[in-house]
């Protein structure tokens, strides 16, 4: 994957974003993805995974103001180059919860991780659904504790996220922060909410239980 966040920067930085996920489904690839690549070494894995960190640190490192505005290719769509950025964290840091967590380690709480992983996955399922064409209009409170966060997913033809969660938000998300994080990336439960505003927390199921990122159009969340 790193070595495909690269790409889709660098085509993305030139003005021709990739179309290369037009069909991408996101049970068969991965799975196949990992198939492909069983039977390397332990420490081959690990000197890929080390180098193509850095080498993607470099090109997001040197990306200028303008530049985070360019469209660029993500599972769901084309993206500005800042939420492709926050696809790829959020997906990272899942992973990276998926090894440790059946390893019994424990995995960092960065705040920032944890903040921008969190509300790109609480705009994701709506993103998904705006994308296919929803017009679907409302707002989601996001109330996260250990650490501390509150933010708020405006929901309709676009998608836009702002801190803070006003009083008539449509409906309220709030517990832990990682496991608001963890429900949301289908890694638990699902989260209480009234049936009437269960869409706001749809989408990102609904695109694995078909199968395909619904092909998203070429602008999807904000």
């Amino acid at each position: 994957m790193n070595r495909f966040w690269s790409l889709s920067i660098q085509a993305g930085l030139r003005g021709e974003p990739t179309r290369l996920l037009a069909s991408f489904d996101p049970v068969r690839v991965p799975a196949a993805m990992v198939e492909a690549a069983r039977g390397a070494s332990a420490s081959a894995t690990l000197d890929s995974f080390q180098a193509t960190n850095a080498q993607l640190g470099t090109l997001v490192g040197s990306l200028t103001d303008a530049d985070w505005d360019k469209l660029a290719e993500a599972p769901p769509g084309h993206l500005a180059i800042r939420a492709v950025a926050l696809h790829a964290l959020w997906d990272s840091w899942v992973h990276e919860r998926d090894i440790l967590v059946p390893l019994s380690r424990q995995q960092a709480v960065e705040f920032d991780e944890v903040l921008l992983s969190l509300a790109y996955a609480a705009a994701l399922g709506p993103g998904l659904r705006a994308a296919a064409g929803s017009t679907s209009a409302g707002s989601l409170g996001v109330i996260g504790r250990h650490p501390e966060i509150e933010l708020t997913v405006e929901a309709g033809s676009e998608v836009t996220v702002h801190l803070g969660v006003p009083e008539d938000a449509d409906a309220t998300i709030e517990g832990d922060a990682v496991q608001l994080l963890e429900a949301l990336s289908l890694r638990a439960p699902r989260l209480p909410i009234a049936e009437k505003h269960r869409w706001l927390l749809a989408g990102l199921d609904e695109a694995f239980d078909a199968g395909t990122y619904l092909d998203a159009a070429p602008s999807a969340p904000s």
